[in-house]
């Protein structure tokens, strides 16, 4: 494992110029394992956001439909006003 800007030994110790820090080493697979998970769990994220994006569209579009009815209301009442 390296740090940037640090000065690496080969027994994994990293020195920034404060305390060395011990880094564990990780196997190949170890890191396949955990980079899987995060893509396991970023697909459910995405999956929710979608769920989410659907559930708010199909609002935005009754309040679409409810805002033209109003308007249509508002017409017609502004007709009448008129004639009066």
């Amino acid at each position: 494992m390296f740090a940037l800007g640090a000065s690496n030994s080969r027994d994994g110790r990293v020195s920034t110029g404060a305390t060395p820090v011990i880094l564990k080493l990780v196997t190949i697979d170890e890191r396949i394992e955990r980079l899987t998970a995060r893509v396991e769990g970023l697909v459910m994220t995405a999956e929710l956001h979608q769920k989410e994006l659907q559930s708010l569209g199909a609002f935005i579009r009754t309040d679409a439909e409810n805002i033209r009815a109003l308007a249509r209301i508002a017409e017609i009442h502004e007709r009448r006003l008129e004639a009066i």
